[in-house]
């Protein structure tokens, strides 16, 4: 099932195994700027400023963070259902700039990864991608010390904690050797970034529910192999 070259996904009912190749993620969005403001307005409070131009730094490398957790995320929500491997590769010389231009929506999607993949070889090639980040220190919101209803969960108003609403767009694809897109997947997820939560936790977060959501697609039902009917997704 195919939603189309720049829709939010496709996936076919076609096992995979052995080694596949990750690529380093892509990461699509703007680095956000400090806000030096709270609820009740300008001048934050004494050293708050340190903790927001820290966030933006946490920020600014949060799809690498991502990237990195991603695969482990994935493997733990396949299990033993899934035999392949996952080992970090690079994509072949020339192949990153024109992956990240279709993934801009400047060229047709599938077929640069499909052409991508063939290129770096392995038995598949796993890319990731964020491409939307929307942040918000809770603090613009209420007085410290209050609880906010998050679409994260619940989050008290700290500034030493200095927590953030995060919203990410996160991607990935599943490309075989011979070019079939396997799986291709975007939704947007939430967490919050924070003194507590730093960025490996918000990054594990996303990558989490990136997993999940995959995981229902992701074809390991041996009886593919055999050329059997089978539901599209994890084995009974």
């Amino acid at each position: 099932m195919d939603a189309g070259p720049h829709l939010p996904y496709a996936f076919e009912a076609r096992p995979t195994g052995g080694e596949v190749r990750v690529v380093p993620v892509f990461s699509l969005y703007a680095a956000p700027s400090p806000e030096l403001s709270t609820y009740l307005g300008p001048p934050l409070p004494a050293g708050t400023d340190d903790l927001r131009y820290r966030r933006t730094r946490e920020l600014a490398g949060l799809a690498d963070q991502v990237g990195r957790v991603l695969p482990g995320e994935v493997n733990a929500e396949l299990g033993e259902t899934w035999t392949g491997q996952f080992r970090s590769h690079r994509l072949a010389p020339g192949w990153r700039s024109r992956v990240e231009s279709a993934l801009r929506g400047d060229r047709d999607l599938d077929a640069t990864l499909s052409e991508a993949a063939h290129a770096t070889g392995g038995d598949a090639v796993l890319f990731s991608w964020v491409d939307e980040l929307d942040v918000l220190p809770l603090s613009l919101l209420d007085l410290e010390g209050t609880t906010l209803l998050t679409q994260a969960g619940p989050v008290v108003v700290d500034d030493l904690d200095e927590p953030y609403l995060v919203e990410a767009a996160v991607g990935l694809a599943l490309v075989t050797h011979d070019g079939e897109v396997v799986v291709r997947y975007r939704d947007t997820f939430n967490t919050v970034l924070s003194e507590a939560r730093g960025p490996d936790t918000a990054a594990r977060d996303l990558a989490h529910g990136l997993a999940e959501e995959v995981a229902l697609m992701w074809a390991t039902d041996p009886r593919l192999l055999q050329g059997e009917p089978a539901v599209v997704g994890r084995a009974p």
